[in-house]
C-alpha cells in the first residue's frame, strides 16, 4: 500500500512542475473530404493538427478525395499558428509556409500505383 500511495504522490508532483499532461487524439482513416471536415470540427474544439499519414484509396480521380489520410491532433494552448496541405496544395503552401517562417512538423507522401503520381501531405507550425 506505502509503494502505491508513493508512486501516486510523485505522479501528483511531476504532474505540478511539468503541468498536465497534454490530451492527443487521432482518426482513423478518411477520405480527403472528411479529412476537411475533421480538421474544422477539431479546430474548433482549440486543436492543432501534428502528424499527418496519408495513402492511397485505389480509387480513379485524382482529387484531394481519392487520398485516404490519418491526423493527430494535441491541445493548441500556445495559439501556434499551422497549415496544412495536400496533393496538388503541397508545393504552394511550402513556399508559402517556409516564407513565413513555418517549420514543416510532419510530412508523409505515397506513389500512386496506377499512374505512378507522387501525393504528398503535410503540416507546418509556425513556432
Amino acid at each position: 500500500m506505502r509503494k502505491r500511495t508513493l508512486g501516486l504522490v510523485s505522479a501528483m508532483l511531476i504532474s505540478l512542475v511539468t503541468g498536465p499532461a497534454i490530451a492527443e487524439t487521432g482518426t482513423e482513416w478518411m477520405t480527403g473530404y472528411d479529412a476537411f471536415k475533421t480538421l474544422q470540427s477539431m479546430e474548433s474544439k482549440g486543436l492543432m493538427p501534428v502528424s499527418i499519414t496519408c495513402r492511397d484509396s485505389n480509387k480513379r480521380g485524382l482529387d484531394v478525395g481519392e487520398t485516404e489520410y490519418k491526423v493527430k491532433f494535441v491541445k493548441n494552448s500556445n495559439d501556434v499558428h499551422y497549415y496544412w496541405a495536400v496533393g496538388s496544395e503541397y508545393g504552394r503552401m511550402n513556399l508559402q509556409a517556409t516564407k513565413e517562417g513555418h517549420r514543416r512538423v510532419s510530412f508523409a507522401q505515397y506513389v500512386r500505383m496506377k499512374s505512378g503520381l507522387t501525393v504528398r501531405c503535410a503540416i507546418w507550425h509556425k513556432p
